[in-house]
């Protein structure tokens, strides 16, 4: 147990040494300490908590009931921190092309708030930021929070999801499990995707367009 416990708590820090590092390269090319750097505090924040619970499970009877709820539960908080932060940062932009692509969509479909993450990944992508690969596993992404909030983890078909280096098997009507590890590693690839986009908004002040 002890070992299982220190691979956990050893690739925790691995994540949170990364944000450190995207929050450092976010600040030199934005001289600022707003949202755009603050959020990598708030997904530090979700792993700390996830590596105080973690210990106390690992002890329980019921360690791997209780460790698949508490993971899960933070790649939804992880993605939902993501979403508001994506939100917030665009509103830095006004002038930029992609916000101009979230209002316009958004005048009729429940205004700028109800804007969902996969559209802005879609309009991401359309000018440049995301290439299709990266649409695609965002995508996948996005989709297992769905399944995981709105499913009861419960998928309607069968299918594999990559994800960085992670397969997600989906069985139709069966439960979607995955190891802590692994869901470890797509959050790591969720906090690496959100971070180049971040970048590329910070590097171009928002003006990013195909053939720039």
């Amino acid at each position: 147990m002890e070992a299982v416990n220190g691979k956990l708590m050893e690739r925790i820090e691995r994540i949170k040494r990364m944000c450190e590092k995207c929050k450092e390269e976010i600040h030199k090319n934005t001289y600022e300490n707003d949202i755009r750097c603050v959020c990598y505090n708030a997904f530090i924040d979700h792993l700390e908590y996830f590596a105080t619970v973690i210990p106390v499970i690992l002890r329980s009877k019921n360690k791997k009931r209780w460790g698949g709820k508490l993971i899960k539960q933070t790649y939804i908080s992880m993605l939902s921190t993501i979403e508001y932060v994506m939100k917030s940062v665009l509103r830095i932009y006004p002038r930029s092309p992609l916000y101009r692509k979230v209002v316009e969509y958004s005048k009729n479909n429940g205004g700028f708030e109800k804007i969902s993450l996969t559209k802005i990944v879609q309009f991401s992508t359309d000018i440049g930021i995301f290439n299709r690969a990266m649409r695609r596993e965002f995508e996948n992404i996005i989709e297992v929070r769905h399944l995981l909030v709105h499913n009861n983890a419960i998928s309607n078909s069968d299918e594999i999801k990559t994800i960085g280096t992670t397969r997600v098997e989906l069985k139709k009507g069966k439960t979607l499990s995955i190891k802590i590890t692994d869901m470890l590693e797509i959050i790591t690839t969720a906090i690496e995707l959100f971070h180049r986009w971040n970048l590329e908004l910070a590097k171009n002040n928002g003006f990013i367009g195909k053939g720039r």
